[in-house]
């Protein structure tokens, strides 16, 4: 992942804009780590990864990560665009754990 570029330019009516902030990679890896552990301990194969056999909301993952439910929504949405997280019947498929397992191991 990049990390994205940080900056308040004026807007077109003279007013400071936030372009994107850096996310904090901490969450996020405790975000992949706890996804993995999730996908060892009750996944199942399922077309194009590994499906976990459980349910959960955003909320629930948010509490074991010391995060916001925000911050893990906004998450999860940047991985499923990049196809590294799906759904199936309902259930989140990991797509790609190696890109999981990459922030886990990462530097930072």
């Amino acid at each position: 992942m990049e990390r994205a570029a940080q900056g308040k330019p004026e807007s077109q009516y003279g007013k400071t804009v936030e372009l994107a902030t850096e996310p904090d990679w901490k969450e996020t890896a405790r975000l992949a780590r706890l996804l993995l552990a999730m996908a060892d301990q009750h996944g199942v194969a399922a077309p194009g990864g590994v499906r976990i056999r459980l349910r959960f909301s955003q909320r629930d993952l948010a509490a074991q990560v010391a995060a916001t439910r925000e911050r893990v929504n906004k998450q999860l949405r940047q991985w499923h665009e990049a196809g590294v997280l799906g759904e199936h019947e309902g259930q989140l498929v990991l797509r790609r754990p190696a890109a999981l397992r990459a922030l886990v191991e990462a530097p930072g």
